[in-house]
């Protein structure tokens, strides 16, 4: 299992999160000066566990980063990333089909955050990602993220063809993001076990993981700009992936 130093996460979301999905926190710094409601659940959420608790002046907590902190910075160990077999064992102990996200190119810290937040809420099981021309799971994409990405499995891979190949072989379909002889998003057969890769805006899916789609998708839209961004796209794809496993529409 991979591991990634990230000292601090920061945000009152964010930390809120990281507490609750049992992550390695060592300190949580507060902002002095004031009984604030949030405060109450970081306190009652670190009980019984072994995490300091500190009120630090704001310039404390400015030195620590440079985001906007809302008050709170919690310091943890390294992040885990989770290794492709475990995150499929993973999901095989859940008796349901699995659903991944896949992001080719996606360099956008933003862009990331947003993705993530989107694949929890929409029951994903997992991100995969590439080690190299790529986002990485940082403070910041914590912070962009709403603390999602402190709650749902992040997998870094040396090659994502190579990936691909290795969830065909677990009968994972691969449907990529993409205009040329695509099908339209809801006739995809979301409701089986599949992998939905993301493209970035300005290069879209490489032609390596095009070549291994089972399916090419594209989203309706207005022919007034060349595409959607990523991040909504994504949620759009959620969307309709709900729509298709929890409600068979």
């Amino acid at each position: 299992m991979e591991k990634q130093n990230i000292p601090y996460i920061y945000g009152r979301q964010p930390v809120i999160e990281a507490i609750k999905s049992g992550q390695p926190i060592e300190k949580i710094f507060l902002l002095s000066g004031g009984e604030r409601e949030f405060e109450r659940e970081i306190r009652d959420g670190i009980k019984g566990l072994n995490i300091d608790l500190a009120y630090v002046p704001r310039e404390k907590l400015n030195r620590l980063v440079h985001g906007n902190h809302q008050g709170v910075v919690a310091y943890i160990n390294d992040y885990s990333y989770v290794t492709l077999d475990k995150l499929l064992h993973q999901i095989k102990t859940k008796n349901e089909p699995a659903f991944l996200m896949m992001l080719d190119q996606i360099t956008d810290v933003r862009n990331f955050g947003a993705i993530s937040r989107s694949a929890l809420l929409g029951g994903c099981h997992g991100i995969i990602i590439p080690s190299h021309n790529s986002v990485s799971v940082t403070s910041d994409a914590i912070k962009a993220s709403a603390g999602a990405l402190t709650r749902i499995a992040v997998c870094k891979v040396n090659s994502l063809p190579e990936a691909a190949d290795h969830l065909a072989q677990q009968g994972i379909q691969l449907f990529a993001s993409g205009m040329g002889n695509s099908v339209l998003l809801h006739q995809l057969p979301l409701d089986e076990a599949c992998c939905i890769v993301m493209g970035s805006e300005k290069s879209g899916v490489s032609k390596a993981l095009e070549s291994r789609a089972d399916k090419i998708f594209s989203i309706p839209q207005n022919e007034l700009l060349d595409s959607y961004n990523v991040s909504v796209a994504t949620g759009i794809v959620v969307y309709q992936t709900i729509l298709k496993r929890k409600y068979n529409l």
